[in-house]
């Protein structure tokens, strides 16, 4: 996959994870529960989520700060299909 590609669909996968730990983090339960439709696994597994608001609102706000990360990182990301590299840090003159 071309690099360019690559840092899009990092970058567009940071994005999605920003603004969904963005809302779980704000509104815990109203976002479970749009997702709690689906196979009685999945929706036992939302229970849980349900009923710990608390823990649904930290792992929210761990999302937003992954996506956070990997925005920040999308342009030293190679992807090989099966793992995902990090190229040195100091390519970015701020990290240096």
């Amino acid at each position: 996959m071309e690099k360019r590609v690559q840092r899009r669909v990092v970058e567009s996968l940071a994005i999605l994870m920003i603004g969904d730990g963005f809302l779980t983090a704000i509104q815990p339960r109203r976002h479970v529960l749009l997702w709690k439709g689906g196979p009685r696994f999945w929706r036992d597994f939302m229970k849980a989520f349900l009923r710990r608001p608390g823990l649904t609102q930290v792992l929210g706000a761990t999302a937003v700060g992954l996506g956070l990360w990997l925005a920040r990182v999308s342009n030293l990301v190679s992807i090989d299909f099966v793992t995902v590299h990090l190229t040195s840090p100091c390519h970015d003159l701020l990290l240096c």
